[in-house]
């Protein structure tokens, strides 16, 4: 059951961040003190037992010594109704699990960096008294700036306190228990060590130091088996780290390291005593300082020594073809006329230049322009001469930079009073001789006096622009293909939220594989057959996949299952609007 947007007790459930054993992992907003916590809600089944609700509440008030800048702190243990629930620090950030899944296996050196920062975290819970007991890479955060966090402690043992589960019954993560841990025996922080060298060791080589394809044979594997050398996987691993991830993962406690900060100290020494120079760590090391050393006079003169001061040497920078000198103070040449200076006749030229440019003259105001609408022809009297009068030629005025885009028209000449136009019945003119024909107006639409008109389309390089093609049937399939192979890869990335937007979890296959995805137990989805049909705005399709996902215990499972989806085109993306299981794979 989801929290999302419930109100457990004085929180406001935000997200949903994760699921364990013990419970699933909330992002919350305090409204009191307005911060934002991780909210661990224990499983009903487990917080209706009131020997564990003790011994949670025992255990919470011990956690909440632990204070150290590598470990999120536990604000305190408090129960709504009946839920149960550790209320712990927020870090903001990216977990190991996700950079390993993000990028791959990391370089040897910032591998080793990071697993002596929790050997620092650990040290300073194995003094208080507390063992882990769930160390693994989803449980290490990588905050801003590359701050390391090491996180819930939630199963943590404190020393002295009664037993934490029965004999034969184990608690944590089966791929990072130690043998005694998965046996339900007594541990101490020497279980912590042993997880720790399986982080390395994936941190180095991107997979598991135990993998196989059952929980038995993983279970013996564990039990027994020396743990793989890293260098076999990755070539360039020294020795010394070898050496480091065999120690660490020994099936008797006692052949591990004694505690958190010897196993600290043999990674510092495996870093420092590489080939290949020092690593730079987790926290940015300021550059050292370079400076050039400036007295603050001159020498006296250039011939004479420059006593010995306790500055840092003077080093001199060599010019190269002339693009520039660094002259350093007592090493000047002698000072140059400034009549014979470049620069000064440089900076005249350019003042002249400015001065010329700020004096000339502007162009004249332009003045009272004729419309370009034509002045119809005039009956002459009779006592004047039988020669027309000629029309005025029209005139236009436009933009002189260009910028307007349009024509700028004046005011329409007004017609002297003893000039008659001829009539639009009477073009032959009263009168008159010889036949006129009134001249046609422009093609332009004439515009109001002042307004600026749009710009005229060209027939010839003018051109309406393009409409976007149509997307062709090939282009919409490729597009399908895409968005298919996106969602089947958002299988292995845990959010369960946007998957279960198609995959309804109706079906028993359904309601395990979004299982599966909320416990971020999807190792890989490879596609081995898609086929897509496209039409207009809605498609179908069907993909075979393998699907690779790890059991509870850690076993890795491979199973095929086939895929059926409904898609849908909103603009030019296509979406899978729904998808399905086809048949009934064992998922679980």
């Amino acid at each position: 059951m989801s929290l999302h947007g419930t109100i457990l007790g004085k929180y406001t459930i935000i997200e949903r961040l994760g699921e364990g054993g013990m419970g699933t992992v909330y992002r919350a907003h305090d409204e009191l003190v307005d911060r934002d916590v991780a909210i661990k809600v224990l499983r009903p089944e487990l917080s209706r037992q009131s020997s564990l609700v003790d011994r949670f509440r025992a255990e919470a008030n011990a956690l909440a010594r632990l204070a150290h800048p590598r470990i999120a702190s536990l604000h305190g243990l408090e129960r709504d109704g009946d839920q149960l629930y550790m209320v712990m620090e927020f870090v903001r950030g990216e977990t190991l699990e996700a950079l390993v899944h993000r990028v791959g296996r990391l370089p040897w050196r910032r591998a080793a960096e990071l697993c002596a920062g929790v050997c620092d975290a650990l040290d300073h819970a194995h003094d208080e008294g507390v063992v882990h007991r769930d160390i693994k890479p989803a449980n290490i955060m990588l905050a801003p700036g590359g701050r390391l966090k090491v996180m819930d402690f939630g199963i943590a043992r404190v020393a002295g306190r009664g037993r934490q589960t029965q004999v034969g019954h184990s608690v944590g993560t089966p791929m990072y228990m130690a043998p005694e841990q998965l046996r339900g025996e007594e541990v101490d922080g020497r279980a912590d060590l042993y997880a720790l060298g399986a982080v390395l060791y994936e941190l180095i080589t991107g997979q598991l130091a135990f993998d196989a394809d059952s929980d038995y044979k993983l279970m013996m594997m564990q039990l027994n088996d020396p743990p793989p050398a890293p260098s076999a996987a990755v070539a360039g691993v020294p020795d010394s780290v070898d050496g480091i991830v065999a120690r660490a993962m020994c099936k008797r406690a006692d052949e591990r390291y004694a505690s958190a900060a010897a196993m600290k100290a043999a990674l510092e020494r495996a870093i420092r005593e590489a080939p290949d120079g020092p690593a730079d760590t987790d926290v940015a090391k300021p550059s050292p300082a370079t400076r050039l050393a400036v007295p603050s006079t001159p020498a006296p003169s250039t011939s004479a020594p420059v006593a010995p001061t306790g500055n840092a040497p003077v080093t001199r920078v060599a010019d190269g073809d002339g693009i520039g000198r660094t002259r350093i103070a007592g090493d000047e040449p002698a000072m140059t006329p400034i009549w014979l200076d470049w620069r000064v006749w440089a900076l005249a030229a350019a003042a002249v230049i400015v001065m010329a440019l700020l004096l000339r003259p502007s162009s004249p105001a332009p003045g009272p322009v004729l419309a370009d609408l034509p002045v119809p022809p005039v009956t002459q009297p009779a006592q004047a001469s039988r020669d027309p009068v000629p029309a005025p030629t029209p005139s236009r005025l436009t933009d002189p930079v260009g910028t307007s885009g349009g024509t700028v028209r004046p005011p329409v000449r007004t017609v002297p009073s003893d000039l008659h136009p001829i009539s639009p019945d009477n073009e032959s003119g009263a009168g008159g001789s010889s036949s006129r024909r009134r001249p046609s107006p422009p093609a332009e639409d004439p515009s109001p006096p002042g307004r600026v008109s749009p710009p005229k389309a060209d027939p010839v390089n003018d051109h309406p622009p393009a409409s976007p093609p149509a997307e062709s049937g090939a282009a919409a399939s490729a597009r399908a293909r895409s968005v298919i192979s996106n969602w089947l890869g958002g299988l292995t990335d845990g959010n369960a939220g946007r998957i279960s937007q198609a995959l309804d979890g109706s079906g028993r296959a359904q309601a395990d594989l979004l299982t599966l995805v909320r416990d971020n137990r999807v190792a890989g989805v490879t596609s081995e057959g898609l086929d897509v049909q496209v039409n207009d705005d809605r498609g179908t399709a069907t993909a075979s996949t393998t699907v690779t996902w790890r059991s509870a215990f850690g076993a890795t499972r491979r199973v095929p299952v086939r895929f059926s989806f409904e898609l849908r085109r909103e603009g030019a993306e296509w979406r899978v609007a729904a998808a399905h299981i086809i048949g009934s794979p064992t998922l679980r």
